[in-house]
């Protein structure tokens, strides 16, 4: 299953900007999964039933093992009467693997479990850069009364093959709550797996970094600029391919599983409406009521979405990031530009970039291992159309411009940029959690 979906900044520029770029959704036409497989997941899973709220004579089978990758891709696996299953994945990515029960006389998707890693806080299995082709999982037990799937490989064992040291599992441990928002197959609750009907659905995050003010465009020309960090408010977004798109400007309501602080008050029950929804592959619906200002992390639970002439959409188990926490800094990844200008003719030639990271309360340069597993980059899929990282110069850019991850260099010349016109710059970027974050300057 692959689509994707905009980003929002200060105001509504953070999601018109990206739109520009073009917003695509992209359904799973396949019951086996995504279109490309390289690495192999692989185990045998047995249900716990020790559990005082599930008993072995009442507990639902296993009928169907997916993993979801951070692209937007599924994939089911093959799946023994002995409980042996084997997923084929496209790596890169990381995945959140469910266990699920469906009865379709009941109609009902149950979600029994998905694969954890408590000592290292894993939400999903971090495949962005493995050091082989495949992971045996061993005995996956599956406990349906906490939702936990727990696989017996030895942890170090497994974070060798995630190509990880014990310091860069347990960052990525603090990076990825919202993976399992991601194991929410059948979000419009009609008992079909939502890839099987190639319909796509996505409950998105939005962080700010900074404030973008203190921060101003003539501090990064020629210089690398160490803006002051200000993590300060989020939002979110869903993303819909089901279809059938309602009109822009279609009101509805998100619900929380507690209250949450904005512009428009303390409340559980905030307004949205469709920001975008003439696009021929998807549509979009936001929160109208203002950036949220609390709580520091993002209510853990269920949260629905109710657009008027639409089904109620419902995602279990989301999960906040730690790191993207209000307020918070540390383990906060981050890109720092220098402008460079052609100085005759004004037009901006280019930027320089590097990763910055803060640890143990102090900036220092992002190694490798750790961008690796905090930022995604979409270079690695030409079809994944959320690009990440982006830069935009505002108003002379009408599409948000990719450059690489790990590189250091973007060239801009061919672009005509005039450095006197531009008002503001933004970067955004996902979080391998698709967290989107965005930082920002002005005149």
């Amino acid at each position: 299953m692959k689509y994707d979906h905009p980003s929002k900044t200060f105001g509504w520029l953070f999601i018109g900007v990206l739109f520009l770029a073009g917003l695509i959704f992209y359904g799973c036409g396949q019951q086996g999964g995504g279109s490309s497989t390289n690495y192999t997941i692989s185990g045998k899973y047995v249900l716990k039933t020790s559990s005082s709220s599930v008993k072995a004579s009442t507990a639902l089978p296993v009928t169907h093992i997916i993993a979801i990758g951070a692209n937007n891709e599924t994939y089911l696996a093959d799946l023994s009467s002995d409980g042996t299953f084997s997923l084929r994945v496209d790596k890169g990515w990381p995945y959140a693997v469910g266990f699920y029960n469906k009865d379709a006389a009941a109609g009902k998707i149950t979600l029994l479990g998905y694969l954890k890693q408590s000592d290292v806080d894993w939400h999903s299995l971090p495949l962005m850069d493995p050091s082989g082709n495949s992971t045996d999982l061993g005995t996956v037990e599956v406990d349906a009364g906490s939702s936990e799937a727990t696989a017996s490989i030895d942890l170090t064992s497994l974070i060798s093959q995630m190509n990880m040291s014990s310091a860069t599992a347990h960052y990525y441990g603090e990076l990825d709550g919202p993976m399992a928002v991601f194991t929410n197959v059948d979000v419009d609750g009609n008992g079909v797996f939502d890839f099987q009907e190639s319909k796509g659905y996505q409950l998105q995050q939005f962080v700010s970094l900074n404030d973008g003010i203190s921060t101003k465009l003539s501090d990064m020309l020629e210089n690398y600029h160490e803006y002051p960090l200000d993590v300060n408010y989020y939002s979110f977004e869903t993303l819909v391919k089901d279809g059938a798109n309602p009109a822009q400007g279609t009101g509805g309501t998100y619900t929380f599983p507690s209250s949450v602080t904005s512009q428009a008050g303390t409340s559980a029950v905030c307004s949205g409406e469709v920001i975008h929804g003439t696009e021929s592959t998807g549509w979009s619906f936001g929160l109208i009521s203002g950036e949220i200002t609390a709580p520091a992390l993002p209510p853990a639970g269920t949260y629905t979405i109710e657009v008027v002439g639409k089904t109620r959409l419902t995602f279990n188990n989301f999960q906040g990031c730690a790191t993207a926490a209000l307020g918070n800094t540390e383990g906060v990844i981050y890109p720092v530009f220098s402008i460079s200008v052609e100085a005759s003719t004004g037009y901006v030639k280019g930027l320089n970039y590097k990763w910055r990271i803060i640890s143990s309360g102090t900036a220092r340069d992002a190694t490798a291992a750790e961008l690796k597993a905090a930022v995604l980059d979409t270079s690695l899929n030409s079809t994944f159309i959320d690009p990440s990282p982006v830069i935009t110069f505002y108003p002379m850019m009408s599409v948000p411009q990719h450059f690489d991850r790990d590189g250091s260099y973007i060239d801009l010349s061919s672009l005509a940029i005039k450095y006197s016109s531009v008002t503001s710059f933004i970067c955004h970027f996902n979080l391998t959690s698709r967290v989107r974050c965005m930082v920002n300057s002005q005149l």
